[in-house]
């Protein structure tokens, strides 16, 4: 239990958590912890949300995004894993041993309930089902909080599940190299999202990449994706067992959407081509390093003039 003493010790330690908010409706007893330390918002629908329990708006800092990894491969910026010299989406599709004509949709997030992975199949089960060339590619644990991916697949005729992938380096290395997930996001056509997010790193970088993205109008997702992608609404709110309300998109609209730009690839390339500039201009390490260094000589002054 918090005294006065240690409620005021806590006061004077130059605490600047990061908060990433992901929902709506946040409980007020946050209050009390946000009273005592300086949270700093991940997202400007996050800095939104603190605002309204605390009433007064934090710092906002982007999440920085590594652009010198996570870049479109090229022949002037070509890729090298192992005996593979990768320079396009080709040849990234070619190094997993896919068809360079397949249409890949791909999400390399962790599968929890925030995610929501079985409104990602549902949504795109009518797109597989309709374009024989299309593939569902997941990088995750497949057995995680969110439940288990093969028991969802098992719901959909072997037509669609066998074009439900897993990369399988999480189940079987526990993870994958940078490099790796970079080939990833370039062999991608497309990047799928239908989760809430405090941030969305994952959806960054495969911007950073060029792939454009499609994920949910709702929490840091618009801000992050910018215009190299689109956004599809939620449908209504959805509790969590922490007290707020993360989001269900709209899973009709949602395949829609993916749907058409997997038919429409000069859309595609040209919301890829939006993706860099975006990440670059608005998810810098060095831009996020100044803004925090400025916030914490801030609470310094402002100590030193107390």
């Amino acid at each position: 239990r918090a005294t006065s003493e240690t409620v005021g010790d806590l006061r004077r330690l130059p605490n600047f958590p990061d908060a990433p908010v992901a929902g709506v409706d946040v409980t007020p007893p946050w209050k009390a912890l946000w009273d005592i330390l300086s949270p700093v918002a991940m997202s400007e629908f996050g800095a939104n949300q603190i605002a309204l329990v605390t009433g007064t708006r934090p710092e906002m800092v982007y999440h920085g995004v590594d652009s010198e990894q996570f870049r479109p491969v090229s022949r002037e910026r070509p890729l090298y894993i192992g005996d593979h010299k990768l320079r396009s989406r080709e040849d990234c599709k070619r190094m997993f041993g896919a068809d360079k004509r397949a249409l890949w949709m791909l999400r390399t997030d962790r599968h929890m309930p925030r995610k929501r992975y079985a409104s990602l199949y549902r949504a795109l089960a009518p797109v597989l089902a309709a374009r024989r060339d299309a593939f569902l590619i997941t990088h995750c644990r497949t057995d995680d909080q969110g439940g288990n991916l093969d028991d969802l697949a098992s719901k959909y005729p072997e037509g669609i599940r066998s074009r439900i992938l897993n990369t399988g380096f999480h189940n079987q290395m526990g993870g994958a190299s940078r490099d790796i997930l970079t080939a990833l996001y370039n062999a991608a056509d497309v990047y799928v999202s239908v989760g809430s997010e405090g941030f969305g790193l994952t959806i960054a970088e495969a911007v950073a990449c060029g792939t454009p993205a499609v994920g949910m109008d709702y929490s840091s997702v618009p801000e992050v994706i910018g215009p190299a992608g689109i956004v599809v609404s939620p449908i209504g709110l959805i509790d969590n067992e922490y007290d707020h309300a993360w989001a269900a998109v709209d899973e009709p609209a949602f395949g829609k959407a993916v749907y058409d730009l997997l038919g429409d690839e000069p859309r595609r390339r040209a919301l890829g081509r939006e993706g860099p500039p975006h990440v670059k201009a608005n998810f810098s390490w060095t831009v996020a390093a100044a803004h925090f260094a400025r916030i914490i000589a801030t609470r310094a002054s402002s100590e030193v003039a107390a």
